[in-house]
């Protein structure tokens, strides 16, 4: 079907619906799609969900014939639609109704939602003037639609339970986008979408950002901006401890592993576990518990979607001994930003820590995060060590201007700027080191950059601050 592009990926159900909404569009040899056409696509499709939101107000789905005898046919006509504005508020509209509900795609009921928010089109003053009552009818819609994510929750009790609905929380706006990583997320959607051998294992060294990757695939699959293959989905997290967590006996959590199997198959779920080893017992222990066994053969038959996460080392001392569980999953290897790369991440996640702290970020402080965490802390890996440090730097500075005061008694706005210094100072205080020690051996010349060429260079405050970036930048 050819149509303008739509800004939200479409059920079956709804595609249907649209598709009649577009032929009844060209029958009336209409250049546009308006919600007049959507109406009667509506009508025409008889979706359960939407008969019932009709049926409390009386409306007969017949309707459509008297919405289309007030349709003035057009001269025109063509494949090709533009929509109307009017239709993309409903499309919008939809939109919203879908995103809060965490339905990913748009369903005939939220479509009928739109419709009659986006105003007093044809469709909704025939309803008035044929005496039904708009507001009632979306009354109806709206509760129906209510019982329908509750219905979604009492699919997976156990699933509900145990685990921690990322894309829930992303919607919520309780987990942080993700920047950058378009690489891996395309693996991650490519491996989902296999027929066979649809898990996949994210593996990489402690802090190079598996966890964050996953989170920021949910905030993506919230916001409607993952890849249509992912719209609508459920992305949960489950923990081997959670499974274990009041199982006296190991008939306990084999019930309870056979359940969560039971849910986990749903089209729309995909589980994901952190520190994906411990399903597999303690290394070069034999007979110990293993949860690895009791997944194998929904995994083989590729009845589920899973993603894990685990490091380089236990990978290869818990999973690669397993080869017939090793051989279900899809290796994608999660490697270690560049010291350029997790600057441009600090960057652009900024604004977050300003506003979490509120205090402005100086760019010699996010350089110095990423100078000082690769020179200082070199057991740890990139981005997470130099988001750390930076985050670490702004508390010890807020805490530090107010004195320990409770923040609820300081008057709320920017309590001051964080600069190369402060994260110098929090570095020293994290490693129980003399600052002087910190600022000889990160080079004090590349903290204090502006202040040097200030004092030589007069009158050009703008240029001594590019340049002094600029050589950070090669510093680093």
């Amino acid at each position: 079907m050819e149509h303008a592009d739509l800004p939200y990926p479409l059920s079956a159900n709804a595609e249907r619906c649209l598709e009649v909404a577009v032929q009844e569009a060209m029958a009336q040899r209409h250049a546009f799609l308006g919600t007049e056409h959507i109406f009667i696509g509506l009508c025409k499709c008889r979706d359960d969900l939407v008969m019932q939101a009709f049926a409390q107000d009386g409306v007969d789905p017949s309707i459509r014939q008297v919405v289309r005898q007030a349709l003035v046919s057009g001269v025109g006509g063509s494949r090709k639609l533009d929509l109307t504005p009017r239709t993309r508020l409903l499309f919008q509209h939809g939109q919203e109704l879908a995103q809060a509900g965490g339905a990913g795609q748009l369903a005939p009921l939220h479509l009928l939602l739109g419709l009659l928010q986006a105003g007093d089109g044809v469709a909704v003053r025939l309803l008035r003037w044929l005496e039904h009552n708009p507001e009632k009818l979306g009354e109806a819609a709206r509760e129906l639609l209510g019982q329908v994510r509750q219905q979604l929750q009492t699919k997976t009790p156990v699933i509900n339970s145990l685990g921690r609905d990322l894309t829930f929380l992303a919607r919520e706006g309780r987990l942080d986008p993700l920047i950058g990583r378009g690489g891996e997320i395309r693996l991650m959607a490519q491996s989902l979408l296999r027929k066979k051998k649809n898990n996949l294992l994210l593996v990489g060294e402690a802090g190079v950002g598996k966890t964050s990757l996953v989170e920021g695939l949910a905030h993506l699959i919230a916001k409607g901006e993952a890849p249509p293959v992912l719209a609508g989905k459920r992305l949960v997290e489950v923990t081997a401890g959670a499974l274990l967590a009041g199982t006296r006996y190991r008939g306990d959590l084999e019930q309870r592993v056979q359940k969560l199997l039971e849910e986990a198959r749903d089209p729309e779920l995909i589980l994901f576990i952190d520190e994906f080893h411990t399903l597999l017992g303690p290394a070069n222990v034999e007979g110990g518990l293993d949860i690895a066994n009791m997944l194998k053969p929904a995994l083989a038959n590729s009845e589920l979607r899973m993603i894990g996460a685990t490091t380089w080392k236990e990978y290869r001392a818990r999973i690669e001994r397993d080869p017939a569980f090793e051989r279900r999953f899809q290796v994608v290897e999660v490697k270690e930003l560049s010291p350029a790369d997790t600057l441009n991440l600090l960057q652009q996640c900024r604004e977050v820590y300003e506003r979490h702290h509120r205090v402005r970020l100086a760019d010699d402080a996010l350089e110095a995060a990423v100078d000082l965490a690769v020179r200082f802390l070199p057991d740890r890996h990139l981005p997470d060590k130099a988001i750390d440090l930076l985050d670490q730097a702004c508390a010890q500075f807020r805490l530090q201007l107010m004195g320990g005061a409770d923040e609820g008694g300081v008057e709320s706005g920017l309590l001051g700027t964080v600069d190369g210094k402060e994260v110098a100072q929090a570095l020293a205080q994290w490693l129980g080191l003399p600052l002087d020690q910190i600022m000889q051996s990160a080079g004090d010349t590349y903290l204090q950059l502006e202040e040097l060429l200030g004092s030589r260079i007069l009158g050009q405050a703008e240029a001594v601050r590019t340049l002094a970036a600029a050589l950070r930048m090669a510093h680093i």
